[in-house]
């Protein structure tokens, strides 16, 4: 049987969501001008006005990263994950189905956009997952990433692992492989002087933490996944 039709739980390509809470005064701080702020899609301003920010840091990925921006916005901790407290501004950007080939393109029609973060998280290469192999995958990830360094050597970059599909937990390159490759890419980034989220609380496979398609997270799932998120996040901001 054809592969890409067995995995019926692949995502639907093509849906982008953006979130730049913030925004308007981390570009005020760049210098750009008001008119630039006002055509940021999805922005919010602050009622309290323009603030001077120490510094903006992006979270892009998958639908994942679309699932939990919008449950932030239902907890405590906010969108911003309580980042703001400490002076920085987070926006979010998602594109379901998206691939890691995708991830260049995506990202510099951003910063073409807005200006380069000084911190970028990124959570991607689940949907990459049985159509390249292992290998083929981490060293499309090394690549990609160190042309990101080379591009703009002072942005932070993190990497947050590969979760686990439930529906998927018996097939060995589930199972193995991406055990490999998260603890492999997550030591990379640690030699390159990134920054590594790790997820190893998905790995326990409890079928609470899943929504009932198997491959998306529970709203229990979304709050561990997020506090992994702001608990990496927060530990870079205050080694800044």
């Amino acid at each position: 049987m054809d592969f890409r039709a067995r995995e019926a739980w692949k995502e639907q390509p093509g849906y982008e969501t953006s979130s730049h809470s913030g925004l308007q005064a981390w570009l005020a701080r760049r210098g750009e001008p008001e008119e630039a702020t006002r055509a940021a899609p999805g922005y919010r301003t602050d009622p309290k006005g323009s603030r001077n920010f120490t510094g903006c840091a992006w979270i892009l990925g998958h639908s994942y990263i679309h699932r939990a921006q919008r449950r932030a916005l239902k907890r405590p901790y906010g969108e911003n994950l309580e980042l703001n407290k400490k002076g920085w501004n987070l926006a979010w950007f998602s594109k379901r189905g998206m691939t890691w080939e995708e991830l260049l393109p995506f990202l510099y029609e951003r910063i073409d956009m807005w200006g380069a973060p000084d911190m970028l998280l990124i959570h991607l290469g689940g949907n990459d997952v049985g159509y390249k192999t292992c290998r083929e995958l981490l060293t499309c990830m090394k690549k990609d990433i160190s042309q990101l360094w080379i591009r703009w050597p002072k942005m932070r970059i993190g990497w947050s692992d590969i979760i686990i599909r439930l529906r998927n937990r018996e097939e060995l390159i589930w199972r193995i492989g991406i055990k490999k490759l998260n603890r492999q890419m997550g030591k990379w980034m640690g030699w390159q002087g990134g920054f590594w989220v790790r997820h190893q609380w998905s790995w326990m496979e409890e079928a609470g933490l899943f929504a009932g398609d198997g491959v998306h997270l529970s709203e229990i799932g979304m709050d561990m996944f997020n506090n992994a998120i702001q608990e990496g996040l927060e530990k870079e901001v205050a080694a800044w």
